[in-house]
């Protein structure tokens, strides 16, 4: 596969990247990182405010989670209004410990791990965000 720069790709060869990038991911057999992969992809929320998701973020499949990067008090919604939605698969695989925490690493080891499961070196955590939010502007 050529390595283009993800911004000048046509929506369709992003979606094939990032379907790409999860196998290798479902492929590496690390649960944690499949599930937080899974969230990024199906919501675009930022991977430095999935890892302190709890379960108390959770109503049913919607994620009530602050958007730090701006506000500390702003949740993520679209423009719609509508908060992200997470689908059925992923959340069964998020499961919560005491404390109520999914996620038991910090940014920099789900980092690695993405690293190490995605051969295409090239590929960028960020890539999953700026796609779901365009793909999200196109569909409205």
């Amino acid at each position: 596969m050529k390595q283009f720069a993800f911004e000048t790709m046509t929506l369709a060869e992003k979606e094939k990247r990032i379907l790409m990038a999860e196998e290798n991911v479902r492929q590496y057999d690390n649960k944690e990182a499949l599930a937080l992969f899974m969230l990024m992809k199906e919501t675009g929320i930022r991977l430095s405010d999935l890892v302190d998701l709890k379960q108390e973020n959770l109503q049913g499949t919607e994620l009530h989670v602050i958007e730090r990067k701006y506000s500390s008090t702003k949740l993520y919604q679209y423009t719609d209004g509508s908060f992200p939605c997470i689908s059925n698969e992923t959340l069964e695989m998020l499961v919560p410990d005491e404390d109520g925490k999914f996620f038991h690493h910090n940014k920099e080891y789900y980092l690695r791990v993405f690293k190490n499961a995605i051969p295409d070196k090239t590929f960028r955590c960020h890539c999953i965000r700026d796609y779901v939010l365009h793909k999200r502007r196109i569909i409205q």
